[in-house]
């Protein structure tokens, strides 16, 4: 790459709940940089192209995000590429075209959905603080409090035993990832440490089978004000394994998170619908306590000379600080496009209340599909062509199999003030990608999110 005047440098964080599609998010735009095709991916106008491409290694190796196998999975297997498991970096330099004096260089953070439960543990110092927020939840959530009952009833007697405690809270936990409750803390009991997942079981096998904590013998519950008073010991042993806990599985990832520049957070819409109110209202719940955290309280006018100090230090990372978020409707083509713009809403719907109200960052709303997998049948309104994964029984099919049209729910123009799971129905379907690895995936939105990314005012 030319030596420039300087070098736009920025640290990017991709977020949001499990299979929400960051991997394949991730994949689909280092392709789309790498082999950039400004037919397909317009940045700035259709005549701006990216060139001289550069990767270069992580600067730890084993969190190197895995461009190229997550790839091959999509080509040659027909499968998605499976799950985050672990928090992973991906850093790369490129040219624009319409950028004279100036490289880009980009590292990309992407870590499990799973581990933004954990976010209160970034603000709550202590296991006190900690326990009263979670106890607070579950007490206060009818669709949470239904599942915790014998937890509640372990809190409640004079002496308790660690035993009993922690297995009735790991069967509380249980019931909720049955239920597809999303706030799981410490995150851990559903992706653990090695980034394996529970099998789907019952509560009880679930929960004989999991840790709440780093391991077997490091495991902590909350416990009520009342119940630490009672049993001073135990709730010295569980500050003790949460602080450990803290320390080894949360701060890494949100101390790199707050000092990422921007921030991408997707949003699955299909699923939010399919699966029912309860989920939304703990996605946004979870999405909202993220920003509390990330927000660093900074007054605007401090950021021009703050501007000042990034012009004069060009040549290296400018000081963190997320100023852009772009709030990301992933899954497009699974809903029709005469839905596209209810979609758009009902993101908007969603979240833009809650960010406008934020100074520290500007926003965007986008709908995306990161590999456009789906084909209209034309003249309807409701009806898609795809590789479906599962058939009208639920049963699994292979990929490569018979191109299938199937009929896909009407978004609502506003989110109802109350649906059940099922009432919405989005059929999944297998990739199509191109096998040719310098020839990206159709995809709609990543090129505009990537164009807000790279913007900047002077007061950033």
């Amino acid at each position: 790459m030319q030596n420039k005047f300087k070098t736009f440098k920025r640290r990017i964080g991709i977020t949001g709940l499990s299979n929400c599609g960051k991997t394949v998010f991730l994949t689909s735009l280092i392709n789309h940089i790498k082999d950039h095709n400004p037919n397909q991916f317009y940045i700035g106008n259709p005549d701006v192209q990216l060139r001289n491409f550069k990767h270069y290694p992580a600067n730890q190796l084993d969190k190197q995000f895995n461009y190229e196998g997550f790839r091959d999975t999509l080509v040659n297997h027909g499968l998605w590429p499976e799950k985050t498991s672990d928090y992973t970096f991906y850093r790369c330099s490129f040219e624009r075209s319409d950028w004279l004096f100036t490289n880009i260089e980009l590292e990309f953070f992407d870590f499990p959905g799973e581990r933004m439960a954990d976010a209160l543990m970034l603000e709550a110092m202590d296991y006190r603080m900690w326990s009263r927020a979670v106890l607070h939840h579950l007490k206060n959530q009818t669709e949470y409090r239904e599942h915790a009952t014998e937890f509640f009833n372990q809190l409640a007697m004079d002496s308790i035993s660690e035993t009993e405690v922690v297995h009735a809270y790991k069967l509380a936990l249980a019931r909720l990832i049955l239920n597809y409750k999303p706030l799981i803390t410490p995150s851990t009991f559903l992706l653990g440490i090695d980034g394996d997942t529970p099998e789907i079981d019952s509560a009880e096998q679930i929960a004989s089978k999991r840790y709440s904590g780093l391991n077997a013998s490091m495991q902590f519950v909350p416990l009520s004000d009342a119940a630490m008073k009672k049993n001073k010991e135990l709730a010295k042993t569980f500050a003790y394994r949460y602080t450990a806990y803290r320390r080894k599985v949360v701060l890494p990832v949100f101390s790199y998170l707050k000092n990422c520049h921007r921030l991408i957070v997707l949003i699955d819409i299909p699923t939010l619908l399919s699966a029912g109110n309860g989920m939304y209202d703990d996605n946004r719940e979870i999405i909202e306590q993220m920003l509390d955290l990330l927000d660093p309280q900074t007054p605007i006018m401090w950021r021009a000379p703050k501007a000042m100090l990034n012009m004069m230090k060009m040549l290296t990372w400018k000081p963190g600080g997320i100023t852009r978020v772009a709030f990301v409707a992933s899954k497009a083509d699974m809903v029709h496009p005469t839905d596209f713009k209810h979609m758009q809403h009902l993101l908007e719907q969603m979240v833009k209340h809650y960010a406008d109200g934020r100074r520290f960052f500007k926003a965007k709303y986008v709908n995306c599909s990161a590999i456009m997998s789906t084909e209209v049948v034309k003249g309807s309104s409701h009806m898609l062509i795809g590789w479906p994964v599962f058939n009208e029984l639920g049963e699994s099919l292979q990929p490569g199999g018979k191109y299938t049209m199937f009929e896909v729910s009407k978004l609502p123009q506003v989110w109802p003030q109350q649906w059940k799971e099922g009432e919405y129905f989005f059929t999944e379907v297998y990739p199509v990608i191109p096998a040719r690895r310098n020839c990206p995936p159709k995809q709609m939105g990543i090129d505009h999110v990537l164009s807000f990314l790279l913007d900047e005012s002077f007061f950033e």
